[in-house]
């Protein structure tokens, strides 16, 4: 289970929880944002990576990871920041697509790895807008755009409502699929 939440300021929440053979992992991101709303510090838990704090220091990100200091560069212009764990951010990234160009469009994307950490700070996924579809929900007719995105090769389709809120990610090449509660 997931849940994640950001309020008007941008303070971020998320935690996801594993629950497999009797055990339980959690995985938890706090963002704080400067009084901009852009983030300023992010407290990351997981138990694969260990604990992460990061400090935004003008145009760089500076973190210890095991060892070693990580000084990252955050992209210039217009990015959205990308949890490796949460899906959140994806309904940011949607709504600046440009409905009217359509097509394949490629966005800039920030993280703190918790997965993939060969791949680094940054990161570009492609999007398209794949359909628009209308599907029955609790006896009531909702509608739907169906992006397709690509990254390391593989591909994924997230439902997205009016409000660009994410009701179900699919993506068969990693066997993972989530729905939002509600729209079961």
């Amino acid at each position: 289970t997931q849940s994640c939440s950001i309020d008007l300021e941008g303070n971020y929440h998320r935690k996801m929880t594993i629950n497999l053979g009797g055990q339980t992992i959690n995985s938890i991101m706090k963002i704080t944002p400067d009084q901009r709303g852009d983030w300023k510090h992010i407290e990351i838990e997981n138990p694969l990576i260990g604990k992460l704090s990061v400090q935004r220091q003008d145009n760089t990100a500076r973190y210890k990871q095991k060892t070693r200091i990580v000084k990252a560069k955050i992209p210039q212009g217009d990015y959205t920041f990308y949890d490796d764990q949460g899906f959140l951010f994806e309904s940011v990234m949607f709504k600046k697509y440009d409905l009217e160009k359509k097509g394949n469009q490629t966005f800039v994307r920030f993280r703190i790895p918790e997965a993939f950490s060969e791949r680094g700070n940054q990161i570009n996924l492609t999007v398209r807008l794949a359909k628009k579809e209308t599907k029955t929900i609790k006896g009531k007719p909702l509608e739907f755009m169906v992006f397709s995105y690509k990254w390391l090769g593989a591909t994924g389709d997230y439902w997205v409502d009016k409000d660009y809120k994410i009701c179900l990610f699919y993506s068969k090449v990693y066997q993972t699929h989530a729905v939002r509660e509600g729209y079961e």
